[in-house]
Parts: structure tokens; C-alpha cells; sequence
């Protein structure tokens, strides 16, 4: 009697401790987080804005031409329309982020603790989700643009030189 007496005790103190130990994520933690991404988002979308920039000044006609002279094989059309093509996808992302940005509720008076963690639980996963499309295109315009010799840290401009 007395073994069972002293399980049921640890037992109990064990599921007290444990119920203790969980406690319930508040939503200011989840909300920090997406607030964070988004602020790392914010850094990435001027490198966006920047390749963008860039991707006109590659499209533009003062520049094709610089192209076609000193590389008269090149297919400026091609070249003209790869870059508006990449222009346009980049506008998609920053268009993506912007309505993500104007539809986000940093305030959720009136709800529980659950829902408001629920809620920035849902848009923290957007932002990454943002977030790894933005690393996809930076990449992807970074390695398009070094192609004609136009660096990630340059600023924009018509200074490039090109090295065919």
C-alpha cells in the first residue's frame, strides 16, 4: 500500500512538473519572429529592387547597342527579352510582398492567446515561404547579370563594362 501511495505521488508531481515545464507559447514570441523575417525580408527586396535597376539598364537601348558592337554575335532581341522576362518575375515577388504586407495584422485584440499565436504561426510561414522565393531570384538575377559583368554589390548605373 504504501509503494502505491508513493507512485501515485510521483506520478502526480511528475504531470504537475511536466504541466509546468509546457507552458503555452505567447504570441508576441511567434509575432517577434515574423516580424524578424519580415525585417530580413526588407533587406533582401532592396537587393531585388537593385537587380531590377540593373536588369534595365541591361534591356535598355543605349546599352544593347554597347552589346551588339562589342559583340556583334550576341542576340540583343534575346538578351532584351530574358531580361524584361526576369524583370517581370522579380515584380511578381515584390508585388507578393507588398500585398502580404498590407493584408499582415500585427494587432490581434480580441482574440486568445491560441488564435493570435495561430495567426502569426500561419504568417510566419508565409514569410519564409516569401523568403525562399526571394533567395531563389537573387540568385537566379545575381547569376544572369554577372553574365554581363554587372556586380551584386555594384550600384546601378550606366557605367558597366562589359568583358565578352
Amino acid at each position: 500500500m504504501k509503494s502505491l501511495k508513493y507512485t501515485i505521488i510521483l506520478f502526480v508531481s511528475g504531470l504537475t512538473l511536466l504541466q509546468a515545464c509546457r507552458q503555452e507559447t505567447s504570441y508576441k514570441q511567434v509575432r517577434d519572429e515574423v516580424i524578424a523575417a519580415h525585417d530580413k525580408l526588407m533587406a533582401d527586396d532592396e537587393k531585388v529592387m537593385n537587380n531590377k535597376m540593373k536588369l534595365d539598364t541591361l534591356a535598355s537601348p543605349a546599352y544593347l547597342l554597347k552589346v551588339k558592337t562589342e559583340k556583334p554575335e550576341t542576340d540583343t532581341a534575346l538578351l532584351r527579352r530574358e531580361a524584361d522576362s526576369l524583370r517581370r518575375v522579380l515584380d511578381s515577388a515584390g508585388n507578393r510582398m507588398s500585398e502580404w504586407m498590407q493584408k499582415f495584422e500585427p494587432g490581434q485584440s480580441g482574440k486568445s492567446n491560441a488564435e493570435a499565436v495561430a495567426y502569426f504561426e500561419g504568417e510566419k510561414k508565409k514569410v519564409i515561404k516569401l523568403d525562399s522565393l526571394y533567395q531563389a531570384l537573387l540568385k537566379q538575377s545575381g547569376a544572369y547579370l554577372k553574365q554581363y559583368n554587372f556586380k551584386e554589390d555594384e550600384p546601378t548605373g550606366e557605367h558597366h563594362h562589359m568583358k565578352m
